[in-house]
């Protein structure tokens, strides 16, 4: 039973890099979506707690897990709500590109949630030594994100406002993808597309979430 389930995870994997493929020789497939082969988790409520910048960064961090071991496994984005320094502040906000800068500099590693579980506040950090276990960090790319405050070491932040082209290139060549947005407008969306123009300043930006697949230029959260 465990190998025809293992079977059937590397066939549906494949399906859809095959279909990815299409997008690196200019070819737009008409759908795809890497939540179709359980490359991402289940959609989070974070509640009243402003802490989207670590539940987008660690749903994708489990897809690259995913996507590199083919095993799913649900991470504590409450771990990073209490112990990610580097001017992150819990519930109180914080930055994706921050966190991933802080992931990978402190070789931190990301404890699964059935041991950090989320309590939707921020706490004290639970965890004061090293530990051995746990899926860690070690390469990242961040976009659309502004560097004013940050300092930026080992990657670059780029503007991708209007260039959904490039955010599917990146959805081919490595999976899902953490992007900054201006939600003030959607911030009650129960369904639906949404469909609208909005400011193009990256000071408007103001909410991180996890882009999963696309539908041509249309792009699933």
């Amino acid at each position: 039973s465990n190998h025809i389930h293992k079977r059937s995870v590397e066939d549906q994997f494949q399906k859809v890099k095959d279909q990815l493929q299409k997008v690196e020789d200019k070819q737009l497939p008409l759908m795809y979506d890497w939540s179709e082969i359980g490359a991402v988790t289940a959609v989070h409520d974070q509640k009243n707690c402003g802490a989207c910048w670590a539940f987008s960064t660690i749903g994708v961090v489990e897809s690259m897990n995913f996507i590199k071991n083919k095993t799913m496994q649900e991470l504590s984005v409450q771990q990073a709500i209490d112990c990610a320094g580097n001017s992150n502040h819990g519930c109180k906000g914080g930055s994706s590109c921050r966190l991933a800068a802080w992931l990978a500099k402190n070789k931190t590693k990301i404890q699964p949630a059935t041991t950090y579980p989320l309590t939707f506040e921020t706490g004290v950090c639970k965890l004061k030594n090293e530990t051995t276990v746990g899926a860690q960090v070690k390469n990242y790319t961040c976009q659309n994100e502004t560097t004013v405050g940050v300092q930026v070491k080992n990657y670059k932040c780029q503007n991708l406002i209007n260039k959904e082209e490039d955010i599917i290139s990146l959805l081919a060549n490595h999976g899902p993808v953490t992007v900054i947005v201006n939600a003030k407008s959607w911030q009650h969306y129960s369904n639906g597309v949404i469909q609208f123009n909005c400011t193009s300043s990256v000071h408007s930006l103001n909410h991180a979430v996890q882009i999963v697949g696309t539908l041509q230029k249309f792009l699933f959260i």
